[in-house]
């Protein structure tokens, strides 16, 4: 699993330093790259999908990290049948744990979005103690 970060604010690699740190305000991308979708084409659809509602601020994204899950991409269909964290779900929520997040948007698109709402569900508060935006963008494509 890998996570990329793109933070034009921040002069680190690492969107969140220490251990007490909250990384405010990101924007948290769950991907698999199953179809040669590149994830900043999923994040230009969000952003433009965010600044349709009034009241959006386009520029709040501190931080854009790009959790990428394609080596448990194939596993995905089977965790998606039971209702615990599984195979992909398990290890997912634990990365998202660690970030420390607070105030973020999650995006997910296609299979991702099962995913994304899985995770919301079973561990809400674990992941992000407030969150500001979740986008699914095509949450019935399964992939």
């Amino acid at each position: 699993m890998h996570i990329l970060t793109h933070s034009p604010s921040r002069t680190h690699a690492q969107p969140c330093a220490g251990t007490q740190d909250y990384c405010e305000s990101a924007v948290v991308i769950l991907h698999a790259s199953t179809d040669g979708t590149h994830a900043l084409q999923i994040w230009r659809r969000a952003s433009q999908l965010l600044l349709a509602y009034p009241g959006v601020d386009g520029n709040a994204a501190e931080s854009v990290l790009v959790l990428d899950y394609t080596a448990l991409a194939g596993e995905l269909r089977r965790d998606m049948g039971v209702d615990d964290l599984s195979t992909v779900s398990k290890p997912v929520a634990k990365m998202l744990q660690k970030l420390l997040l607070r105030n973020a948007t999650f995006v997910a698109c296609g299979p991702s979005c099962q995913l994304l709402l899985k995770l919301l569900r079973n561990t809400a508060r674990g992941l992000c103690p407030s969150i500001r935006h979740v986008v699914l963008i095509d949450p019935g494509e399964t992939g």
